[in-house]
């Protein structure tokens, strides 16, 4: 009987590794009900409904087509119906790096330090610039400057400073003292995009 059920097991594709004291099974397995799983190790990539979870890439995708390209933008209706949720129901904070990026259910980022990237002064959403002595104005480019862009502007020095849009699909704007000043005066300047619901995901 012992040997009938072995060659039973066998033929199913299943055997016992004696050193290891692990089932083997090598063949294709589909359980239909509800399962009970330990510690669990998955060697391949997992596939839950259309996500996946690739152990060795260590990401977590929604299967489908891309919903942006170099082309076309991004297709937002497809951004939308492939979107890939977390805390979906609201029920906490989403707490990344041990509480350096706490994401809050009503929208608000905490963060312990906002790094943005300036190397590429062509598309950079941050820089510095220099408005020189007897001059009331400096021009700058870059391809972050939208017609949504908010630009935040901080001198230096005390004096009144503001900024105006040239040209958005060129991605030009100016930073403009009221009046020329006797020194040079170095601004900040940040960009932001405001986006309205209308145009963002659901929430």
């Amino acid at each position: 009987v012992y040997n009938e059920f072995k060659g039973f097991v066998e033929a199913l594709g299943m055997h016992l590794d004696e050193e290891t004291n692990l089932l083997n099974i090598d063949a294709n397995l589909a359980v239909l009900g509800d399962t009970t799983l330990a510690d669990t190790t998955i060697t391949g990539d997992l596939n839950v409904g259309l996500m996946q979870f690739d152990g060795i890439a260590n990401s977590i995708d929604v299967l489908g087509a891309s919903c942006i390209s170099d082309a076309s933008g991004i297709n937002t209706g497809l951004c939308d119906s492939q979107a890939l949720y977390l805390q979906k129901g609201l029920s906490g904070n989403v707490n990344i790096f041990d509480g350096k990026i706490v994401l809050e259910p009503d929208g608000t980022i905490n963060l312990s330090k906002l790094a943005i990237d300036v190397s590429d002064e062509t598309s950079a959403s941050a820089g510095r610039a220099t408005i020189a002595a007897g001059e009331t104005s400096i021009e700058i480019e870059t391809t972050a400057l939208t017609g949504n862009s908010l630009i935040l502007i901080t001198p230096d020095l005390p004096v009144a400073v503001g900024r105006e849009v040239i040209d958005p699909d060129a991605g030009i704007f100016r930073v403009v003292l009221d009046e020329p000043n006797s020194a040079d005066v170095q601004v900040d300047w940040l960009i932001v995009d405001a986006i309205t619901q209308a145009e963002g995901s659901n929430p």
